[in-house]
């Protein structure tokens, strides 16, 4: 580690005394996670987590079936006005929050509905939490920059925030 580094964490520990021990308990819970993998099996546990997100993606997938007629409510609103900016915003936002929400009913929701050993619980849950996390991400990405690719509406780029062209918005 350089100097800089060096001092640089020395302060940060200074702040946070818990730091220090941070590596030493990194280390702790692999140890605990390949004991756990051990004793159930690889499979046991990578197989909840799989099962609980496909039934996230399903429920998703179903939300969206569901809400075709508000899609396409939310693509016709006017936007030559600050009111109807203003309605499509907020009416595209709660639906990516809908699709959130969805998603964690279906993977988290369903997994809380039944009893599993708390180790095998809490390995699931925080893998199940880190993709809700990242569709979360995903929609706020929508949201902001009306991705081409991302969103079923016409001519998406009249509900950018952000202003750019499309092919910065994709990358």
């Amino acid at each position: 580690m350089s100097r800089n580094a060096s001092a640089r964490f020395a302060a940060i520990s200074r702040r946070s005394p818990a730091l220090p021990r941070l590596p030493a308990e990194v280390e702790r819970a692999i140890g605990i996670l390949l004991l756990e993998f051990e004793e159930r099996g690889l499979l046991s546990v990578l197989l909840p987590i799989l099962g609980f997100g496909v039934l996230g993606f399903g429920a998703e997938w179903l939300y969206r079936r569901l809400t075709a007629g508000v899609r396409q409510w939310i693509g016709a609103i006017p936007l030559e006005t600050v009111n109807g900016r203003l309605h499509a915003v907020i009416a595209r936002f709660a639906f990516g929050l809908g699709m959130v929400a969805s998603f964690a009913l279906g993977s988290t929701g369903a997994f809380m509905a039944f009893d599993w050993p708390i180790l095998l619980k809490e390995i699931v849950l925080v893998y199940l939490l880190a993709v809700l996390a990242t569709r979360f991400a995903m929609v706020l990405g929508r949201f902001l920059f009306a991705l081409p690719s991302a969103l079923m509406f016409a001519n998406v780029k009249r509900f950018r925030i952000v202003p750019m062209s499309n092919r910065a918005a994709v990358f």
